[in-house]
């Protein structure tokens, strides 16, 4: 038989069609194939037939039709369970399922095969799904999820065919899909690309003014940064080539690895798949479970299985509920990871919370995303991250029930136990192997009950046979036995699993000792997760000595690699690596000591690769055992820094609770630079509050001193510029106090910048000329110069021009001399402003040109849009019309994809054209 539901359902046998005329009885089988090969439940099917209006006959009434339908298909289609009914169809019988099965052969193959896939994929369609049954809600939802995958596939074909050369022939196809979708950005940037390959590069451009003037008038809004830029690339052609369709933004991916050879949870496993074709509202199922019980292994394997319902992306975070060290993550923090990986600028993030979540659940709008909220606390934690949604889907685990969210969420509870005596033994055959498993029958009862069925403990068990696959299983269960015997009940945690100690304790001793050593000092370690390299400073090892200690204790499954280089426990494994070290706390200091330095001598080397020109601080050299990192050029930093980010605020909170002052501080200091630019103020705050506090405590007048600088950043970033200077002032003292003629300069510079934030240009210019004085007193050559150029900049908006061009250009000289290409572009910038305040505007026009190009060159993209605008308008004082609107674009693009305000003040330049 066949079953056709996209498009008006139809079925048939052998080739012919096979009259189906009741409307209920069609409703039925739409409901039923909707969710082919599964259950549905009375109550779902009533409403499906009746909706809110079942008669008090409704049940009965159903078994009437279900009759029907059974005379109308094979017996053996329809079947009952106790929850109710569900029809058996073969993978190749439902045109559905035959879509989505040629679209996932697609996602691993060539261009060309997969372009074929999809035109095979998308020829299976013969209009709307479930076009004729779709009054019922529960129909509904599974038809609009189809249409919205029929969609994505076409977009997605379309992109395959440009990128196979296919641009002429696409481009009615694509004009009929816009018609039908035009709000489609997407579709239209393939167009345009379609166009301007085909040699129609007026239309392609025609094409995004009317996309512009539509967006404008139906929805309000300007066509996203990614249409702007493919716009911007075919206004100058013959510069650059159109790409072969819009840059979007990546699409977020953050499933951590799926377990190999995952075994059980059945039930589990089918209760989620319940929830697919429901997703409105959002549709939150909260995982409970104690710890270890595999609340984790099953929301990830069953989110890796459904990956492709939501192709918007997946979004994981860790909220370390419940962690053995540390503190759970903030949702706050957790916003901010989500917001980075959607695509959000830093400058249009929001500081505090209510605008994060708002600003999130903008960017989520309409979009199909899987979220998985691991290890969560509380409700409280979870719910400023539920999507506003009804496209998304949300999967949170925890140790509590969370019976708050399901109260006012409707989350669907989920309590997960240990494993069934038959599912324990599945789990220990898929790792040890079915034979070994057969033959020792009673030592894997006892294998079973000394890890109590849980999880966590019987795969550590089972990796231990693993590594000793000539052993029989009867002495790993006498192991268990003894070591249970030996051990106190495990009391670290809540969890009244008193099996746990004993695996972990003789798992521990199976290890060689070097790796048993590193296992002891990681428990001591606090940030979320530790790299390959820092671990090698930490043991005090080479690299290469180092990763055979990993690979050991991976193997062993007391450490799980969560991506490429970087470790992390389970929180029970860290609870009893934690208690392992508490025996042994003068190596445990030592080593800890290695890491800080490690962090702090990697994070200078990084923050020096970004801000070259910063004046520098001083480090002792590092203690013996200690490897920093070597990164290579700017973005080897910036690539380090992020990944290291949450690792290194952490260091911090602990450098200040253990007293180490002049490590908190330092550490503060070289992550000072990345948190501004990121945008992480909130972060950028809380480190200098807890140096602040340190080197009070401590007596350290230049800690202090560093500290009161670092939150004045901070603050001004907030545009709290009040707070700023009482810091700024305070660190000024300081330094006067200590004779520190460098750290008193930098102090007025940064003052000048909170009095031109405040309009106080006079005020300004004073601080400015103090800075001079002192740099030119410690012959502080790169001091002198910014000096300089801030004097210059001034004076050039006080309106004294010919004083601020003198000092402008005095600084470049030296600027140049240096070889500071920033620098070099902001004396340029201000030498501009001179130049056309003077009148000379040639002049002034190659001076923002050389600004925007070094901006351009460093990557300093909101400084080269702020140079293309000053452009933009000197060229149009210089009646080059057409040569301003040109830099405004340039300007406009940069600024939309930054997602910052001074956009508008461009586009309102350039008006609809």
């Amino acid at each position: 038989m066949y079953f056709r539901v996209l498009g008006p359902l139809s079925i048939g046998r052998d080739g012919s069609t096979q009259a189906l005329n009741a409307p209920m009885i069609r409703r039925l089988l739409a409901m039923l194939l909707s969710r082919a090969n599964r259950y549905v439940t009375i109550d779902e099917l009533v409403l499906a037939l009746w909706g809110d209006n079942a008669p008090p006959s409704a049940r009965k009434t159903l078994q009437v039709y279900v009759r029907r339908l059974r005379s109308a298909l094979d017996d053996s289609r329809v079947q009952r369970n106790p929850s109710g009914y569900g029809v058996m169809v073969r993978e190749d019988e439902l045109d559905a399922t035959l879509f989505a099965r040629l679209v996932a052969q697609a996602t691993a193959t060539d261009a060309k095969r997969a372009s074929m896939l999809l035109e095979r994929a998308l020829d299976l369609w013969r209009g709307d799904a479930y076009e004729d049954v779709r009054e019922s809600l529960p129909i509904a939802n599974e038809a609009r999820r189809l249409d919205e995958e029929r969609l994505r596939v076409q977009t997605w074909h379309a992109r395959l065919q440009l990128e196979l050369g296919r641009h002429a022939e696409l481009i009615p196809h694509l004009t009929k899909l816009i018609d039908e979708h035009p709000y489609q950005e997407d579709l239209r940037g393939h167009l345009m690309v379609a166009l301007y390959r085909s040699g129609r590069r007026a239309d392609a451009l025609d094409l995004f003014r009317m996309t512009r003037r539509l967006f404008r008038e139906e929805l309000g809004v300007e066509p996203t940064p990614e249409l702007q830029r493919l716009h911007e690339s075919i206004l100058q052609a013959g510069v650059a080539q159109a790409p072969a369709q819009p840059v979007t933004p990546d699409i977020p991916r953050q499933l951590p690895r799926d377990l190999a050879g995952f075994t059980g949870r059945a039930d589990q496993l089918r209760m989620l798949d319940a929830t697919l074709p429901s997703l409105t509202p959002t549709v939150i199922t909260a995982i409970a479970g104690s710890a270890g019980v595999g609340k984790t292994a099953l929301a990830v394997h069953w989110a890796h299985k459904v990956a492709d319902r939501f192709p918007d992306g997946q979004l994981y975070v860790n909220l370390r509920g419940f962690d053995a060290v540390g503190t759970p993550m903030s949702p706050s923090e957790a916003l901010r990871r989500f917001l980075d990986a959607l695509g959000a600028t830093p400058t249009r993030i929001p500081t505090d919370l209510e605008a994060q979540t708002a600003l999130y659940r903008s960017l989520v709008a309409d979009k199909r995303i899987l979220l998985v909220l691991d290890n969560a606390q509380s409700a409280e934690q979870v719910r400023p991250l539920l999507p506003g949604s009804a496209s998304c889907l949300v999967l949170v685990t925890s140790r509590n029930r969370l019976a708050g969210l399901v109260v006012t969420t409707g989350a669907r509870p989920l309590f997960l136990d240990v494993l069934a005596p038959e599912e324990s033994r599945e789990f220990l055959a898929a790792r040890v192997g079915k034979h070994r498993v057969s033959v020792e029958r009673e030592a894997v009862e006892e294998i079973i009950a000394r890890c109590a069925s849980l999880p966590l403990a019987l795969a550590i068990a089972a990796a231990q046979a693993t590594l000793n696959p000539e052993q029989p299983l009867a002495v790993l269960a006498e192991q268990l036995r003894s070591a249970y015997n030996a051990l106190d009940a495990f009391g670290s945690v809540d969890d009244q699993l008193t099996d746990l100690r004993a695996v972990f304790s003789w798992s521990v001793l199976q290890l060689s000792p070097a790796t048993a050593r590193l296992f002891q000092l990681l428990g001591a370690h606090p940030g979320p997760d530790i790299s390959a390299a820092a671990v090698a400073s930490l043991a005090g090892l080479s690299s290469e000595a180092a990763q055979l200690l990993l690979t050991e204790l991976v193997d062993a499954h007391l450490l799980s690699e969560h991506s490429p280089d970087r470790y992390m426990f389970h929180d029970l494994l860290r609870a009893y690596a934690s208690e392992l070290q508490l025996a042994h706390a003068a190596e445990v200091d030592t080593a800890l000591q290695r890491l800080l330095d490690h962090y702090l001598h990697t994070a200078y080397g990084a923050n020096r690769l970004l801000e070259p020109m910063r004046n520098p601080i001083s480090l002792d050299s590092p203690v013996p055992g200690v490897m920093p990192e070597d990164l290579t050029g700017a973005g080897a930093a910036m690539g380090w820094l992020t990944a290291e980010h949450h690792v290194l605020t952490a260091m911090i909170r602990y450098s200040a609770k253990a007293g180490f002052a002049v490590h908190t501080w330092k550490l503060a200091w070289c992550l000072s630079t990345f948190l501004d630019w990121q945008g992480h103020w909130t972060d950028l705050t809380e480190v200098h509050e807890l140096s602040l506090d340190v080197t009070k405590a401590s007596a350290d007048p230049e800690g202090v001193a560093y500290a009161h600088h670092g939150l004045a950043r901070a603050h001004v970033s907030l545009g709290h510029f009040d707070n700023a200077e009482t810091h700024l002032r305070l660190a000024l003292q300081l330094r006067s106090d200590i004779g520190d003629i460098i750290g008193q300069a930098n102090a007025h510079m940064a003052l000048c910048l909170v009095k031109h934030r405040q309009d106080r240009i006079p005020d300004a210019l004073t601080h400015s000329q103090e800075a001079y004085v002192l740099f030119k007193q410690a012959n502080h050559k790169v001091g002198q110069a910014a000096a300089l150029n801030s004097l210059g900049w001034f004076h050039v908006q006080a309106g004294d021009y010919e004083r601020g061009l003198a000092y402008a250009e005095r600084a470049l000289s030296v600027f140049q001399e240096l070889g500071d290409r920033q620098a070099q572009a902001d004396v340029w910038h201000s030498i501009g402003y001179a130049r056309r305040g003077n009148g000379q505007l040639r002049k002034a026009i190659e001076c923002f040109r050389n600004a925007a190009g070094l901006y351009f060159s460093i990557g300093h993209r909101y400084h080269e849009a702020g140079a293309l605008n000053q452009l933009g308008d000197t060229l149009r004082r210089n009646n080059d019309e057409k040569a301003a609107r040109k830099a405004w674009r340039r300007a406009l693009g940069i600024l939309s994809d930054l997602g910052h305000p001074d956009a508008e003040e461009v586009r309102s330049k350039l008006g609809d054209q």
